[in-house]
């Protein structure tokens, strides 16, 4: 049971959204699909006002203009899984989404934006956008931005949202590439202690997100033509400058010692999927 007592408001557009940011009573935080969001608030872990609803604003379309895909911030793990252009134009977020723990009730209700905001730094989604080159696009009543995905975040369970900032479209470019994505995972309804996202263009190295060794994602370019991945990826880690991240499943230590034969398995793993 929810304790603590706020006001809970869903606006049907992002005009109204704009409106009702501008007189809520702060602390404002949005919510979207709410599969964290909701569990946190229920242990008190947010100090907050205002609740505002993101689900009905019409953020969860995807749409094709050009060389670029633009993914609504609402919109579901079961709709990435179901739409036939992010299959065949970013096939990286369809295999990301058929690995979401909690299964159909998670893919149906959890969206990738409100996983981008979460920031936690073993999260799929942070990795897979930041591995695509993805753009956020952020609102608020005073105007929007554009932030790179590997830019939008600062520290574990923090990015560049200010406090009347919402997100609310994510702009990747179509991609004709083998990609593949791996994390590992000490228990089925466990968070992910590695997760890696590969992108092979059809010319030039392999795009590499890897989350959960630092406290944000990590992008790397690999040579598919080098004979001993793991080894280039071991010594790219070992002279990166990043911050590691620990937690309760595994320490600094042990992730950055998984990380190298988890990448050589997933770029392994696009370089043998269909172009």
């Amino acid at each position: 049971m929810i304790a603590s007592e706020f006001t809970y408001i869903a606006p049907s557009s992002e005009a109204e959204l704009a409106a009702v940011i501008m007189t809520a009573t702060p602390p404002i935080r949005f919510m979207s699909g709410g599969t964290w969001f909701v569990p946190l608030l229920d242990a008190g872990h947010i100090d907050v006002n205002t609740v505002i609803d993101l689900s009905e604003v019409g953020l969860d379309h995807i749409s094709i203009v050009g060389d670029a895909i633009t993914l609504g911030a609402a919109t579901t793990y079961a709709s990435l899984l179901d739409d036939r252009h992010i299959r065949a134009d970013a096939p990286l977020l369809s295999r990301m989404a058929e690995t979401i723990t909690g299964g159909p009730q998670i893919r149906h209700r959890g969206t990738i934006g409100g996983s981008a905001v979460y920031a936690n730094p073993a999260s799929d989604v942070p990795t897979a956008l930041a591995a695509l080159g993805a753009r956020l696009e952020v609102r608020s009543p005073s105007g929007s931005r554009e932030i790179d995905a590997l830019a939008f975040y600062v520290r574990p369970f923090e990015t560049q949202l200010r406090s009347d900032e919402y997100l609310a479209r994510i702009r990747l470019p179509r991609l004709r590439s083998r990609v593949a994505y791996r994390k590992l995972k000490f228990g089925e309804s466990s968070w992910p202690v590695v997760t890696v996202g590969v992108v092979v263009p059809p010319v030039g190295p392999a795009h590499v997100g890897l989350g959960g060794v630092g406290q944000c994602p990590i992008v790397m370019e690999i040579d598919t033509a080098e004979s001993d991945i793991r080894g280039a990826a071991a010594d790219w880690l070992s002279r990166a400058e990043f911050d590691p991240w620990s937690d309760h499943f595994a320490d600094a230590a042990y992730r950055l010692q998984v990380a190298p034969a988890m990448i050589d398995r997933t770029v392994r793993d696009a370089l043998r999927g269909p172009a």
